[in-house]
C-alpha cells in the first residue's frame, strides 16, 4: 500500500483535516499552517496510533531532513535546447516558389500567387501537392534557384 499514515488535525477539539501520506515529512507543515493544533496519526499498515512522543520526533525528523537539504547545494539545471536559428527552418508550403504550368508565368510564393490570380492560398497549396488543377491552371513547385531569377525579373 503507498500511503502509511492516516493524518487527522484537530483545532479546538475539531477535526479539520484529514488525508493519507506516506511519510510524515508534512507534520511540520500542517503544525506552521494550522498552529496550535492536535494531530493524530495512525499506521495503517499496523493498525496503530503513534503516540505524541512519537509524533514529536518525527515532526523533529522532518525539520532536520529539511535543513539538510536546504544546506546542499541546489541542482543544476538540464540545459534546455536552443530554438533553430530561421535559416534552419524548412519553407513552409506558403513560402515556396511555383510555375503556374499554362500561363509559364513563376511566382515568389503562393501567397504572391493567390494575390495575383484571386484563388484561395491554401487551394493552391493543395495543388501543388496533389497535382490537381484549380479553375483550369496546374501549379509546380519550382526549385531555390529559380527564386533568384524571379526576384531579378
Amino acid at each position: 500500500m503507498e500511503n502509511n499514515y492516516l493524518i487527522n488535525v484537530f483545532v479546538g477539539g475539531k477535526s479539520v483535516n484529514s488525508f493519507f501520506a506516506e511519510d510524515l515529512d508534512c507534520l511540520m507543515t500542517m503544525k506552521a499552517v494550522y498552529g496550535n493544533c492536535d494531530i493524530s496519526v495512525c499506521d495503517v499498515v499496523s493498525c496503530k496510533r503513534l503516540t505524541r512522543e512519537q509524533v514529536a520526533y518525527e515532526i523533529q525528523a522532518s525539520y532536520r531532513r529539511w535543513k539538510k537539504s536546504m544546506a546542499e547545494p541546489p541542482k543544476e539545471e538540464p540545459e534546455v535546447p536552443q530554438k533553430r536559428k530561421k535559416k534552419d527552418r524548412p519553407i513552409k508550403i506558403w513560402e515556396r516558389p511555383l510555375l503556374c504550368v499554362e500561363t509559364g508565368k513563376k511566382y515568389k510564393s503562393i501567397r504572391d500567387c493567390s494575390d495575383a490570380i484571386g484563388i484561395p492560398y491554401m487551394t493552391i497549396a493543395n495543388c501543388v501537392r496533389r497535382g490537381n488543377a484549380t479553375r483550369g491552371l496546374h501549379f509546380e513547385e519550382i526549385k531555390k534557384e529559380d527564386v533568384q531569377e524571379i526576384g531579378s525579373k
